[in-house]
C-alpha cells in the first residue's frame, strides 16, 4: 500500500497539467521560411493546437512515476469539459482504481482510494501551495498557455522558435517545432530565477483532429514523470462522475 502514496503528487501535477484507426504522425512545413513571418499569426497558429482548446477525453494514459524513494507505474484516463472541469483517474496496472481527482471551476477534489482518504481544497490555495494556476494544466500536455501579441517578424532557426512567458508564479521559457507547430521543451522558473520544471514533449501525432505529444516527460527535482498517450478525442458529453461510498478522512489542503 505504501507505494500508491505517490499517486497524490501526481494527481496534483495532472491537474496543473486516447481510438487508434485515426492515428497519424503529424506534417507540416508551413512555417520553415528564411525570411521570417509575423510573431503573432505563428503564436495563434501554435495556440490553435492546444489540446485544452475545447472539450477532450484523454482515454489512454500509462503513466510511470519515480523519486528517491519509490518507481511506480500506473493507468490513467482524463476528461476535461472545455472550460472549468477536469476529471482524472489513475488505476493499477491491474485496473483497481487508485485515485480520482475532480476539478471545478473553485474547487479541488482527490480521493485516494487505497488510504480512504480525501483531500479538499480551492484552486487559490492549491495552486499557491505548488506554485501554478490550475488553470494552466494545459502546460501538462505541452500546451502554449500563452497568445502572445509580438508584432516583430521571427525566424526558425534550425525549425525552431524560442519564446518566454513571465506568468504569475513562474516565468516559462518553450521550445517550439516549426514544422508541426507543437512545443517541444519547457522550463518554468520561479521568480528567483530556481527552476521549478522541465517537459519535454516527443512523437507529436493527429488523431480526431487533436495534435498531441504521443510522449511526454516532466522533470521537478528529485521527481520523474513519464506518459504515454493515446485515444485523444473531441466529445461534448462525458459524465463527470465522483463518488465515495464509504466512510473517508477529510484532509483540507491549505
Amino acid at each position: 500500500m505504501h507505494g500508491y502514496r505517490s499517486i497524490v503528487p501526481v494527481l496534483c501535477l495532472i491537474a496543473l497539467i486516447t481510438s487508434c484507426r485515426s492515428l497519424r504522425p503529424v506534417s507540416s512545413v508551413r512555417y520553415i521560411d528564411d525570411k521570417g513571418f509575423p510573431a503573432r499569426e505563428f503564436f495563434r497558429s501554435v495556440s490553435s493546437n492546444n489540446i485544452i482548446n475545447g472539450p477532450v477525453a484523454v482515454n489512454r494514459i500509462s503513466l510511470h512515476y519515480k523519486d528517491e524513494d519509490q518507481e511506480r507505474s500506473f493507468k490513467a484516463n482524463l476528461k476535461y469539459n472545455g472550460r472549468d472541469t477536469i476529471l482524472v483517474s489513475i488505476r493499477s496496472l491491474a485496473g483497481l482504481e487508485a485515485a480520482r481527482m475532480l476539478v471545478t471551476g473553485d474547487s479541488v477534489k482527490i480521493i485516494d482510494r487505497i488510504n480512504k482518504i480525501l483531500y479538499i481544497s480551492d484552486n487559490r490555495s492549491l495552486g499557491n501551495k505548488l506554485g501554478f494556476d490550475i488553470v494552466d494544466f494545459g502546460l501538462l500536455f505541452g500546451d502554449l498557455m500563452n497568445n502572445f501579441t509580438d508584432k516583430r517578424k521571427i525566424i526558425c532557426s534550425d525549425g525552431l522558435v524560442y519564446k518566454t512567458d513571465n506568468g504569475k508564479y513562474y516565468n516559462t521559457n518553450y521550445r517550439i517545432r516549426c514544422d508541426v507547430l507543437k512545443v517541444e521543451h519547457i522550463e518554468s522558473f520561479d521568480k528567483e530565477g530556481n527552476i521549478i520544471a522541465i517537459g519535454q514533449f516527443d512523437k507529436f501525432r493527429k488523431e480526431d483532429g487533436v495534435n498531441y505529444p504521443g510522449e511526454i516527460e516532466w522533470n521537478l527535482g528529485s521527481i520523474e514523470l513519464r506518459a504515454e498517450m493515446q485515444g485523444v478525442v473531441r466529445k461534448e458529453r462525458m459524465n463527470y462522475i465522483f463518488n465515495i461510498k464509504e466512510a473517508y478522512e477529510i484532509r483540507v489542503i491549505k
